[in-house]
């Protein structure tokens, strides 16, 4: 998925890696509790409590600072990604959000239900995309 935002990139880098303010802006984020200390940073960690779907351990895995982060689930059941690009486009901000969860061991038995994970993840990603870009582009910012 690709949106455009109207601010800068380093406006919408630092809103999307700052982990411990993701509640002030994703209605999927309740709270964010560091394992690793509070910086964002390639092997950090962080324990994500999500509405509906409980605690999930995320592990930033890539960390090009403007442009681009990735967050990766540390799971027994799940494997995958979120990423995000960020390029300047006119003088706004694209952002590229990259998906992917599916199951992965023992937990491949439930494949047949896998179209529901991928279904969850793409509802996730725009859910993301809306809310980043309502919180930047809300003028009493």
């Amino acid at each position: 998925m690709t949106q455009t935002i109207d601010c800068t990139v380093e406006d919408a880098f630092r809103v999307a890696t700052d982990v411990k303010k993701l509640p002030e802006w994703n209605p999927l984020v309740l709270e964010v509790t560091p394992l690793s200390g509070e910086k964002v940073e390639v092997g950090a960690q962080f324990v994500f409590k999500l509405s509906k779907i409980g605690n999930q351990t995320m592990e930033v895995t890539d960390l090009r600072q403007n442009e681009s982060v990735t967050y990766t689930p540390i799971s027994r059941m799940l494997t995958g990604f979120h990423k995000w690009d960020f390029a300047e486009l006119d003088g706004k901000t694209r952002v590229d959000h990259t998906q992917e969860m599916s199951l992965k061991g023992f937990f491949r038995f439930l494949l047949p239900i896998n179209p529901l994970f991928k279904m969850l993840a793409g509802r996730i990603t725009k859910t993301d995309a809306a809310s980043i870009q309502e919180y930047l582009e809300k003028p009493s910012r």
